[in-house]
């Protein structure tokens, strides 16, 4: 009996075929699925390909830019040395020249920067009998074989009615501290009572100056050059606050004259604050050198191991008050921050104008201190009307400090003075009738 529902059943050939249809198809699309990954890969690598090539491309642009600077910077460098090698064989070497003569070298490079200062007076003043001569005349007189004969500068000229005759009186040193002002410095004894002042430069022109100021307290000078020729060289200014005891010194002046100009002698520092009292009262505080000063090294210049000036050569200790004689090792420059501040003040206001404050004193030592029973410092013997200290201090006060700072003595006391300015106000500590107090003084100037 036929059955509608029975469904002949395939052979197994019919399924092999199928499955093998299947199978090729799938074949066929995985072989189409590499190909086209295959077509994808070849894309993206030459895309790769191609941006590594401008990449290269552009590190070789690079590379050949850079070498073409790196040679540009070689020939400069090459021009640059043959061109300091022919300004080296043009001129010496001053370091390798001296480098092993400190000495030298100081001399060569600070020589041109001193000069010598003649101070001259009229003849008829001269023969006044108000002026005696520099020594240095002596000597050209006694030995002129030795210093160059010379007429007798002090016999009489007759007066015909020409220009004043001047003869040489006072011979110095002097230091060029501005170059382009033609300002030097020198001491106030070099041209003090000068009515005319010459200066003869290292190359030995001698070109006339003004005074511009002189003070006598500091024994310090300015001068300026009347015609400032362009060659003209300046020294090197240093700190004689930085100088220490036993460094090495230079002085260089003019002992004698101006024939002997430039001479250079060498030494230690001494001593860095050397108080000196002169035969005048005056106390000054210097750098104590053994570097040989002689007469006409006064306004010169003391040197650093540097080249640097570090003092102005001023005076050498005699064997007393009494004496012209001289002792050999103990000369003495005022420091040069102290002579360029005055110096500055001279070239401002033409004069140095200090306070005072208006005493006389004396000093009391400790051992008169234990003795009398007071307190070492400065006693006030007398007190000016109208002075600093007027209505501030009394008779008999010991003054023991300066804005809290310890005075011993008249020096440290005058030390004190020379650096204030008119106007200050100052604390001073005294010791008055058994008691301490302090006192408040406004400087003023007044004559002592």
């Amino acid at each position: 009996m036929y059955n509608k529902f029975y469904k002949p059943q395939k052979s197994r050939g019919q399924r092999i075929k199928v499955f093998c249809t299947c199978l090729a198809c799938f074949l066929l699309g995985a072989a189409l699925m590499g190909v086209l990954m295959q077509v994808r890969m070849e894309a993206v690598l030459s895309q790769y390909q191609n941006e590594a090539r401008v990449q290269i491309e552009k590190a070789k642009s690079a590379m050949e830019e850079a070498n073409l600077a790196l040679l540009a910077v070689r020939n400069n460098a090459q021009i640059n040395l043959e061109t300091a090698q022919n300004n080296a064989a043009a001129e010496p070497k001053r370091v390798n020249e001296y480098e092993d003569e400190p000495v030298a070298a100081i001399a060569a490079a600070c020589k041109p920067g001193i000069v010598g200062v003649t101070s001259q007076i009229k003849q008829s003043t001269y023969n006044s009998g108000n002026y005696s001569s520099d020594i240095f005349e002596y000597y050209r007189r006694m030995f002129p074989g030795i210093f160059g004969g010379m007429e007798d500068p002090f016999a009489a000229e007759p007066d015909n009615g020409s220009e004043p005759n001047y003869i040489d009186y006072a011979f110095g040193s002097g230091v060029i501290i501005d170059a382009e002002m033609g300002y030097i410095i020198t001491n106030h004894h070099v041209i003090d009572g000068g009515e005319k002042i010459n200066i003869t430069l290292f190359d030995d022109t001698v070109i006339e100056a003004e005074v511009i100021g002189s003070d006598e307290y500091s024994d310090v000078a300015l001068l300026k050059l009347v015609d400032v020729p362009a060659e003209l060289v300046q020294i090197k200014i240093g700190d004689s606050t930085n100088v220490t005891v036993g460094e090495m010194a230079v002085a260089i002046g003019n002992p004698l004259g101006i024939e002997l100009i430039g001479t250079v002698t060498m030494g230690v520092i001494s001593a860095t604050d050397r108080d000196i009292e002169l035969s005048d009262g005056r106390i000054m505080r210097t750098i104590q050198t053994d570097a040989a000063i002689n007469s006409g090294n006064s306004g010169g210049a003391l040197i650093n191991s540097n080249g640097e000036l570090i003092g102005i050569t001023t005076l050498k200790m005699s064997t007393s008050a009494y004496s012209s004689s001289s002792v050999e090792g103990l000369g003495f420059a005022i420091p040069i921050n102290e002579a360029m501040l005055i110096a500055q003040e001279i070239q401002t206001n033409g004069r140095v104008i200090r306070p005072t404050l208006g005493i006389s004193s004396e000093d009391i030592t400790a051992d008169e201190a234990r003795r009398m029973n007071l307190v070492a410092g400065v006693r006030v013997r007398s007190i000016t009307q109208g002075s600093s200290a007027d209505g501030a201090l009394e008779v008999m006060d010991i003054i023991t400090k300066w804005n809290g700072e310890d005075i011993t003595g008249r020096s440290q006391l005058q030390s004190k003075l020379n650096r204030a300015k008119i106007g200050d106000n100052v604390t001073l500590t005294v010791w008055r009738n058994g008691n301490i107090v302090e006192v408040a003084i406004e400087l003023k100037h007044n004559a002592l």
